[in-house]
């Protein structure tokens, strides 16, 4: 029996696969760059929030104990070096060391950087219960306001806090059951509430926001607007080409700092005031569902209506998959529509031959044709002169896997 082991839009609609289109698109942050724009690249904006509506995200996922803050609006965080028992006397005096968010990863927030000296986690682990349970004050600023923290425990997934202001003393929870599916759950914490806001976290790639970035030369944390990556998205990045025809996307391997793409594609000129764009920098995206795509930017608005502008193109598809989700192949089929030959470009690691077939939607074969391929990447070609016109599925087999895409045949 064969393994059907990816279906490519078998929706029947007339929005096709195609390896050659660009797409032009924005995303708009508003003003001040007031929101969050959360993006597919398959789909294009999934959501928008507000981003100053929150102080702290804490980390879902049973593993993870990651806590940010919110920099976009000027939320700061300080180590105490003070413990628990503190916690009636704890005051500004107190402030110690500031601690900011790495921009390379969602799980390593401002007040859990184990690993980067002279930075503490939060809590100490225990391997018997598998709970996280605070031992560390911490003192946040905002604005003019000093805030208490005090992270009481996380048990796998279920978070519990102390906050403190001058108005408010209270304990709150962030229940795995509301943040699953998210990367976050966030804390306003001047009016001690939870909020959840984003997207289900397989539903977008990156994410259009505001904030710190190290810059190496000065070792300092400054201010960015760019883009960010959602988990389980990967990118590389490719200077001094031509935007418009380079395609090599293995050039450069794939990083999975969340920064990849980040906010150097654009530049400030002090002489013109104006943006500047690179001139010859793309990225190259595995998205979520790890289709391949190509992005470059083409303008930028600046803080009146903090507007990106960027054109994108898909590659690949995800193509074959083995048993363990190893990629066999991806492939790509395009024109669509197509008149008198279909073409499937194909980057192949690890097949010898494979089965182009071609069905009606009543599942009768129309056309098949073999081929002899190569590692790397190649392009297969299958005639449709003698098709009529409307829509079919379009199969590739090797090895006993087949991937599926609709075709359209129009003339």
């Amino acid at each position: 029996m064969k393994k059907l082991l990816l279906l490519l839009s078998l929706a029947f609609t007339t929005q096709m696969i195609s390896a050659q289109a660009i797409v032009s698109d924005s995303a708009a942050m508003g003003p001040g760059y007031g929101k969050d724009i959360f993006y597919s690249l398959e789909n294009g904006k999934i959501a928008e929030a507000p981003n100053n509506n929150w102080h702290l995200a804490f980390r879902s996922g049973f593993i993870s104990d990651g806590i940010f803050i919110n920099s976009t609006n000027a939320t700061r965080g300080f180590l105490t070096n003070r413990d628990t028992s503190a916690w009636a006397s704890l005051d500004s005096n107190n402030a110690g060391m500031e601690v900011f968010n790495t921009d390379t990863s969602w799980d390593i927030g401002a007040f859990n950087r184990t690993f980067d000296s002279p930075y503490c986690s939060w809590g100490a682990y225990n391997t018997i219960t598998h709970k996280v349970t605070g031992d560390s004050l911490f003192l946040i600023k905002q604005g003019n306001t000093w805030i208490k923290l005090w992270v009481i425990e996380k048990d796998y997934g279920n978070w519990k806090i102390r906050i403190g202001t001058p108005t408010l003393d209270t304990t709150l929870e962030i229940l795995n059951t509301n943040i699953r599916r998210n990367n976050f759950g966030y804390v306003n914490l001047l009016t001690g509430k939870v909020e959840y806001r984003e997207p289900i976290d397989s539903t977008w790639d990156f994410v259009f926001t505001r904030y710190n970035s190290l810059q190496p030369a000065q070792q300092i944390y400054y201010p960015s607007t760019g883009v960010l990556n959602n988990r389980g998205v990967v990118a590389s990045k490719v200077a001094g080409i031509d935007k418009a025809t380079y395609l090599d996307y293995k050039s450069n391997a794939f990083a999975r700092s969340i920064s990849v793409i980040g906010a150097d594609w654009k530049s400030f000129d002090n002489n013109t005031f104006q943006w500047k764009i690179a001139d010859s920098m793309v990225y190259f995206v595995s998205a979520k569902d790890g289709d391949i795509w190509k992005l470059w930017f083409t303008g930028f608005s600046g803080s009146q209506a903090g507007k990106s502008y960027f054109n994108k193109q898909k590659l690949f598809t995800v193509g074959l998959l083995d048993q363990t989700k190893n990629t066999l192949a991806k492939l790509a089929v395009y024109p669509t529509p197509a008149n008198e030959t279909i073409q499937v470009v194909l980057d192949n690691t690890t097949l010898n031959s494979a089965i182009l077939h071609i069905t009606d939607l009543n599942g009768r074969l129309v056309a098949e044709q073999t081929y002899e391929v190569n590692k790397g990447m190649q392009e297969l070609q299958l005639p449709v002169s003698q098709l009529n016109e409307g829509i079919y599925l379009l199969s590739l087999e090797s090895n006993g896997y087949r991937a599926v895409s609709k075709i359209v045949i129009a003339r």
